[in-house]
């Protein structure tokens, strides 16, 4: 017997590449949103936010977003974008509506409020340093200038190609961001040296890095959160053209 032909049903919406996870520690998360480089919304159930919530986050209903429906008035900025959407989230579409209809970049976060707490709490107390200049977070400052001079490890710039002729850094090699989305990796790329990626807020390295270790193989890389002029000025980085700034 013939089976019933299926009823065609549209292409939906789908998120970026990580749109399942993003394994970005919390903390830092929540130093970007503190430091303006990103924002946080919570479009958890009511219950949920009620029972605890970032004061770094905005809650936006889902219905809001499903709806599209007054989001002005939340004053949401052309930001990267986290949604702490929780575990049991389905509403993908919704995401990438608001990604569409409003230009975020949107990076979901589906782990569980409470284990992001204790993810938070531990950080405080584990990583080293402070949001300055010798010292930021996981990583020694000094250290990542002495490999990278050395040539030790490798430095890997995901800024546009715009941003990346306006100006780079001597030992950097240029691999923007949506490439890496597209899997396209260049095979000189060492797997097993040292990776540091930057961009300009420590936004777009963070996704690098998470891609390039979760997909690549890339078990030492670690993003760089300082912006290009910092890593010149703060870091010790050497420009390129140096000739061709006024700082």
């Amino acid at each position: 017997t013939r089976q019933p032909a299926r009823a065609h049903r549209p292409p939906t919406a789908r998120m970026p590449h990580e749109s399942k996870h993003l394994d970005v520690p919390i903390d830092l998360v929540l130093q970007q949103v503190h430091n303006g480089d990103a924002q946080l919304i919570d479009v958890r159930p009511q219950a949920e936010w009620d029972e605890g919530h970032f004061d770094e986050a905005t809650r936006v209903p889902l219905a809001d977003l499903q709806r599209g429906k007054d989001l002005g008035r939340y004053k949401l900025k052309k930001i990267p974008t986290y949604v702490l959407c929780g575990p049991n989230f389905t509403s993908m579409n919704a995401l990438a509506r608001l990604r569409l209809e409003q230009g975020l970049d949107l990076l979901p976060i589906r782990d569980e409020f409470r284990t992001l707490v204790r993810q938070r709490d531990a950080g405080a107390g584990t990583r080293r340093g402070h949001p300055g200049k010798e010292q930021h977070n996981f990583y020694d400052t000094r250290e990542v200038r002495r490999q990278i001079d050395s040539g030790k490890a490798q430095l890997v710039d995901v800024r546009s190609l715009t941003e990346w002729d306006n100006g780079h850094l001597v030992h950097a090699r240029h691999l923007d961001l949506e490439r890496i989305k597209k899997g396209d990796i260049p095979s000189s790329l060492d797997k097993r040296a040292p990776l540091y990626v930057h961009c300009d807020t420590g936004m777009r390295a963070m996704q690098a890095a998470v891609l390039l270790k979760k997909h690549h193989g890339f078990d030492k890389v670690n993003p760089l959160l300082e912006s290009y002029y910092e890593l010149i000025h703060d870091v010790g980085l050497q420009d390129a053209e140096p000739e061709l700034r006024n700082y």
